[in-house]
């Protein structure tokens, strides 16, 4: 079963990376991460594009995907955005200033 995280990020850049890190760091095997940053005006898309283009990132999930809006949407577009890519079986929103629990994972397993 996959699970499809989803994340919309907006001016986020001192949560972004905790957030992504916290995706990864779960046991739940199947997991694909999507990821839609608004247009944001500081550093946080250049941030989760460091932390998603790290090799480990690349073999941790089933696919990653990082999207940038070419102007600013709103956070109702860009969440949709990034359901229209998901293909989970599953389906986690996470905001992009969040951190999934370490416990997340056992939540996903029980489903």
């Amino acid at each position: 079963m996959l699970a499809s995280v989803i994340i919309a990020c907006y001016k986020h850049e001192a949560y972004i990376e905790e957030c992504l890190e916290s995706v990864y760091r779960q046991t739940f095997s199947d997991v694909e991460l999507v990821v839609v940053d608004d247009h944001s005006p500081d550093r946080s898309y250049e941030i989760a594009r460091r932390v998603t283009g790290k090799k480990s990132f690349g073999k941790r999930f089933a696919s990653c995907t990082l999207l940038r809006n070419p102007i600013n949407l709103g956070a109702h577009c860009s969440w949709n955005r990034a359901l229209s890519l998901a293909k989970g079986d599953l389906i986690f929103f996470l905001n992009s200033d969040y951190a999934f629990s370490k416990e997340r994972g056992k939540i996903f397993a029980s489903l």
